[in-house]
């Protein structure tokens, strides 16, 4: 069990209380998937065919075709290993209950450690999707037909809504933290990269709580099983289903920079530039 320790037992000596890092599991409320290196699993060669969900929820991601199956990169950063999706048919799926993830919800969000492989061509690339007809339609690029290293945050509201989106400005080729969050409730959605924010929609959705029909997928790597696949390396991907506070976004940038070795990227004045948070 982690907790305080006390140094210093005997009478008249000083007693310290060591920090003990912060994780996403001490998020004011939990993510609902939080897939990271240590459930990558390897069904031989480096193929992935399940990245497990750590987060409690049990929503594991999943790919049965071996051909659609990313690959498992040993000490790819910080030593640590990473998966890369070949931006040509590797995708993988989350479990059916996982569809629900936006259902008759009013915020979402999701953040993910990548790097592009290559700036390619400008066409859309999806890293994380849950997709039509699901409510609370979200799905978060990095390349689109607007620019091949433009992040973008795309949502609905409604079953029957037109799709929102909004660009972020085109990013270096390599290593970044990219979060998408929605208010549905306010019809407002924002793009962080790296610990700041590059830009907000307001209006973007239409207002109140998201339909009450599940998506009828969730993807990861891919826009769908089947097609908008990105050219990424993932390291880390968290969603939720909850508001998050300044505090909370923060601290995960601070958590994700600080864990892959990144808070070169953090911009001066953030919180976590200099320490990684702690609880």
């Amino acid at each position: 069990m982690i907790g305080p320790a006390f140094i210093g037992a005997v009478s008249g000596e000083s007693s310290t209380t060591p920090s003990v890092l912060w994780t996403p599991a001490n998020l004011s409320t939990a993510a609902k998937i939080w897939l990271k290196e240590t459930g990558l699993v390897d069904a031989g060669g480096g193929a992935i065919s399940q990245w497990t969900d750590e987060s409690g929820s049990g929503w594991d991601f999943t790919q049965s075709t071996s051909a659609s199956r990313p690959v498992i990169v040993p000490n790819a950063l910080n030593g640590k290993s990473v998966a890369i999706f070949d931006g040509s048919n590797d995708v993988l799926v989350g479990v059916t209950s996982a569809n629900a993830l936006y259902r008759a919800k009013t915020y979402g969000w999701a953040m993910h450690l990548f790097k592009k492989t290559a700036s390619g061509s400008a066409v859309d690339r999806a890293m994380f999707a849950a997709r039509y007809p699901g409510v609370g339609w979200y799905t978060t690029y990095v390349g689109s037909s607007r620019g091949s290293t433009t992040p973008v945050l795309l949502a609905r509201r409604l079953s029957g809504d037109s799709a929102s989106f909004f660009d972020g400005t085109s990013l270096s080729v390599g290593w970044h933290m990219l979060m998408g969050v929605v208010n549905w409730g306010a019809g407002t959605g924002q793009l962080y990269v790296d610990g700041s924010l590059m830009a907000s929609a307001n209006p973007f959705t239409s207002t109140g709580t998201t339909s009450n029909i599940a998506a009828n997928e969730i993807t990861l790597g891919a826009g769908s099983s089947t097609g908008l696949y990105a050219d990424v390396s993932i390291g880390e991907h968290l969603a939720g289903d909850a508001t998050l506070s300044t505090g909370d976004i923060d601290k995960l940038f601070g958590y994700m920079a600080w864990k892959w070795g990144l808070q070169s990227l953090l911009p001066v004045g953030h919180p976590y530039k200099s320490a990684p948070p702690t609880v």
